[in-house]
């Protein structure tokens, strides 16, 4: 837990300074771009160093009625309490989108 500490604390110093720095030096659209080579660097480095999944993933398939569900009910929630910034959080158009 201590490490875990350490490393959630260096991450935030590190990375106020360095999104400061960015948005300084770059603007802060750059910030939005700093995440693209550490995603590059991850997806190369885990070919090399990740064991293969030995075959077990290929009889597991994605459950599309269960993600079609997830995603629209996210949509809905964040769609009604969007809209209840507009409309009231008294309205029952607020309330109807997150009830369905």
């Amino acid at each position: 837990m201590g490490i875990f500490i350490a490393v959630v604390s260096a991450g935030f110093a590190v990375g106020s300074v360095a999104g400061g720095a960015l948005t300084v030096l770059f603007g802060w659209r750059a910030v939005m771009f700093v995440n693209v080579p550490i995603g590059i660097a991850a997806v190369a480095l885990s070919q090399k160093f990740l064991p293969d999944s030995g075959g077990w993933l290929k009889d597991r398939r994605l459950d599309l009625p269960g993600a079609v569900t997830v995603t629209s009910g996210l949509v809905l929630l964040v769609y009604g309490l969007t809209d209840g910034a507009n409309v009231g959080f008294g309205a029952l158009e607020t309330y109807l989108p997150m009830g369905l």
